[in-house]
C-alpha cells in the first residue's frame, strides 16, 4: 500500500513541476481549445439557421404549389365546363342547320311542283304586309 501512495505522490510532483514549467503553453492551448470550439459552434448554428431557413422557404413554395395545383383544377373544371357548352351549342345548330335544309328542300320541292303545273312564278304580285307603328323603335335625337 505505501507503494501504491509513494508512486502516486511521486507522479503528482512530476505532474506539478511539468504543469509549472509549460504553464504558458497549457494556457495557449486550453485558450485555443474554447476559441475553436467557439468557432465550431458558430459555424454550426449559423448551418442550422440556413437550414432552417432553406426549410421555410420549401414549405412557402409547396403553399404555393398547392395554390397553382388548385388553381390549375379549377381552370381545367372550367375549361370543361366550357367545352361541354360549346358541344350543346354546336349541336343545336346543327338541328338548326338539318332544319333550315329540310326546309330548303321542301321549298324547291315545292317550287318544282309549281313550275310543273304552269304556276311559277306567281301572276299575282306578291302582297306587302302591313308595317305596324313602329315610332317607339324610331331613336329621335
Amino acid at each position: 500500500m505505501k507503494g501504491i501512495v509513494s508512486k502516486l505522490k511521486h507522479l503528482t510532483h512530476k505532474t506539478s513541476d511539468f504543469l509549472s514549467k509549460h504553464s504558458i503553453t497549457l494556457y495557449s492551448s486550453l485558450f485555443l481549445i474554447v476559441m475553436f470550439s467557439c468557432v465550431w459552434v458558430d459555424q454550426k448554428a449559423s448551418y442550422v439557421k440556413k437550414l432552417n431557413q432553406i426549410q421555410n422557404e420549401k414549405y412557402l413554395l409547396s403553399l404555393q404549389l398547392d395554390e397553382q395545383h388548385t388553381f390549375l383544377m379549377e381552370q381545367i373544371e372550367f375549361t370543361k365546363k366550357q367545352s361541354e357548352t360549346i358541344q350543346k351549342y354546336e349541336n343545336a345548330l346543327q338541328y338548326a342547320k338539318n332544319a333550315i335544309d329540310q326546309q330548303n328542300k321542301l321549298i324547291a320541292d315545292l317550287v318544282n311542283y309549281l313550275k310543273k303545273i304552269n304556276h311559277w312564278p306567281p301572276k299575282d304580285p306578291r302582297p306587302i304586309p302591313e308595317q305596324p307603328d313602329r315610332s317607339w323603335a324610331i331613336h329621335k335625337r
